[in-house]
């Protein structure tokens, strides 16, 4: 889930250089203000939480410095995706009184030297990750760990809201999509709790976004409530869209036609995450597979996002041998003119 937090960004009066105005203006500090906009002043704004939290507490991990930003951060006036507002707008005042942090220990596979690794990260968000519609019940589960640094023991009412609609996210209640999670938790003072949060999509759910928070509120203080955004996408197999572009035409090769392609790239957006894409020519009319022409490694690329993969077919393709122990021809044959 990205961004993870936002902060003041807009038409903030921040300092500039005074000779921007002329260089008969340098040292005029009367001119070195201007109104900006952009992550260049909320990130500023987050970075001086964050020094305010490290003068309270020197011991405090970078981890733990954005779990306790994102714990405590307030809603934005309306309705936003967690996609674009994260856990919200950071609150420097809660962020600095708050004794409790709610992490969550997620994982993510990365490519690294060529092999696939898992990388695990803390967070205060719950990242479901994405998982390909197989026609079974998807289940997917997470640690969530609460932290109390005070001396008394709290209790809190747990809650998931999904949100519906938002950039296109799905309804839950409606595709009997449910987070499951213990309803009350009690954590004694000076220690921690684990609960074990999991959600489950059935095999009739929609493909898409399923999204929210969940809220901690304690029974015994209305004012002190955290919340951590969770997402979850369920994603199905193939290609959106894929054409290929330009449209191109044989020629006779001993003579250059200038108007005339030869050369096409593929032009692809891919409904899920895939390892490799596989291009194959086909003959026109029958649709018969006459041969291979590359494999383009897609370990890296995003789903519902449109690629254009160059010079996918130049006029010739690998053809198959009919040998199970080589299916596929070392040469390229070229296609009749």
């Amino acid at each position: 889930i990205k961004p993870e937090i936002t902060a003041p960004g807009v038409q903030v009066l921040s300092t500039v250089p005074s000779y921007t105005n002329g260089a008969s203006n340098i040292g005029n500090y009367d001119l070195a203000y201007e109104q900006l906009s952009g992550t260049s002043m909320a990130s500023p704004y987050v970075a001086g939480v964050a020094a305010l939290l490290l003068q309270q507490d020197p011991n405090l991990t970078p981890d733990e410095i954005k779990t306790i930003l994102m714990n405590t951060a307030d809603p934005l006036n309306k309705e936003y995706s967690v996609f674009e507002s994260g856990s919200g707008q950071v609150d420097a005042s809660e962020a600095i009184q708050s004794q409790i942090e709610i992490t969550v220990e997620n994982s993510s596979l990365s490519m690294i030297n060529g092999t696939e690794q898992e990388i695990m990260s803390k967070s205060g968000a719950l990242n479901f990750g994405a998982s390909l519609h197989t026609g079974k019940t998807i289940t997917e589960s997470r640690s969530i760990t609460i932290e109390n640094h005070n001396k008394k023991p709290k209790t809190f009412e747990v809650k998931a809201d999904f949100q519906v609609g938002i950039r296109d996210s799905k309804d839950a209640k409606k595709n009997g999509v449910s987070l499951n999670l213990k309803k009350i938790i009690t954590v004694p003072g000076n220690k921690e709790k684990v609960s074990d949060v999991s959600m489950v999509v059935p095999p009739t759910a929609e493909v898409g976004t399923y999204e929210g928070y969940v809220t901690y509120q304690n029974k015994a203080d209305e004012k002190e409530k955290y919340r951590i955004p969770f997402a979850f996408v369920v994603t199905e197999e193939g290609f959106r869209e894929m054409k290929t572009d330009p449209k191109v035409m044989t020629s006779s090769y001993t003579f250059f036609y200038p108007y005339v392609p030869y050369q096409a790239g593929v032009t692809f957006t891919s409904k899920s995450v895939m390892e490799t894409i596989d291009f194959v020519l086909l003959e026109g009319e029958t649709e018969k597979e006459l041969g291979f022409l590359g494999r383009l490694d897609a370990s890296y690329l995003l789903e519902d996002k449109e690629y254009y993969a160059n010079s996918v077919f130049q006029g010739s393709y690998f053809p198959y041998t009919g040998d199970p122990n080589q299916p596929i021809s070392d040469s390229r044959v070229k296609i009749p003119y």
